[in-house]
């Protein structure tokens, strides 16, 4: 894969996962692992 495929940035995948929060009933286990992810992303988001 590319490095300057889309998929390689952090803001692709936050949507991607937002997108999902907001589309469908997901367990509370489901959304501990999105949150989590978001937080994981967030961090890698602020790296210079």
């Amino acid at each position: 894969m590319a490095g300057t495929s889309v998929v390689n940035e952090p803001n692709y995948w936050r949507q991607r996962i937002e997108t999902i929060l907001n589309q469908r009933e997901i367990s509370r286990v489901e959304r501990e692992h999105a949150d989590a992810l978001l937080r994981r992303l967030s961090g890698i988001i602020k790296m210079p």
